[in-house]
């Protein structure tokens, strides 16, 4: 068994290759997984979607490793959205009666924990984690969304404070929005 005092948190910056290429090739197993069952992802593939993110304004990536820290087990990242850019992602969802075209919204794209280590924490203090640095950069609200059936995450979101939003993805009908207010 881990303990979460073994597990360490890294910025997107101190992250050496062995690491970066531990991050691609655990995102490839975790999204293969249900409810996603997306086999289509490449390491190769993931490490350029990821290095486009980042560069988002406002953008942060968090990530967990092990105890000899030479994998990753964890990771979330995210970036300012507007609401014309959560219109477009949503493929025309509407978000007007939750989100105002002037606030400062932060959007968290990813979070994963590798499967031999859920259930630690690792998960919910990345989030904690991700959240204090959003607050600190005076983001006023977090939306993120997930699998309507993903319920391990879904629970996540709601000891973390997140409401699910009656906001449903056009494109991924299986997914709805969630919010958090800061």
């Amino acid at each position: 068994m881990i303990s979460i005092e073994s597990i360490d948190y890294l910025e997107f910056n101190e992250l050496n290759n062995e690491l970066l290429n531990s991050y691609a090739n655990l995102y490839c197993e975790i999204w293969k997984e249900p409810p996603w069952n997306e086999s289509f992802w490449k390491p190769e593939n993931v490490l350029v979607d990821l290095e486009q993110q980042i560069i988002k304004q406002d953008s942060c990536a968090l990530f967990s490793t092990n105890s000899s820290k030479d994998k990753i087990v964890g990771f979330t990242w995210g970036y300012a959205v507007n609401i014309q850019e959560l219109i477009e992602m949503s493929s025309g969802a509407s978000f007007e009666e939750f989100i105002s075209k002037d606030e400062r919204v932060f959007y968290i794209d990813e979070l994963g924990v590798e499967k031999n280590h859920r259930n630690l924490g690792i998960g919910k203090r990345l989030s904690l984690i991700m959240i204090d640095e959003i607050r600190a950069r005076s983001f006023s609200k977090v939306v993120l969304r997930t699998n309507m059936i993903a319920i391990p995450a879904r629970k996540l979101y709601c000891v973390l404070g997140f409401t699910e939003l009656p906001v449903q993805d056009l494109k991924y009908t299986d997914r709805t929005y969630w919010l958090l207010k800061l």
